[in-house]
């Protein structure tokens, strides 16, 4: 019993830690994503 109720208590700390991976994952995919298109653009305006 106390055993389950350790794990329920552990459990919202691993979901918050994945959710911050998750977003900063997708916070750099973003922002490499910005950069590309933004060269790509600059790239296309000079020809």
């Amino acid at each position: 019993m106390l055993n389950l109720a350790g794990r329920h208590y552990l459990q919202p700390d691993e979901d918050s830690a994945h959710a911050k991976i998750n977003f900063r994952e997708y916070l750099a995919v973003a922002t490499a994503l910005v950069i590309i298109v933004a060269f790509f653009h600059q790239w296309v305006l000079t020809f």
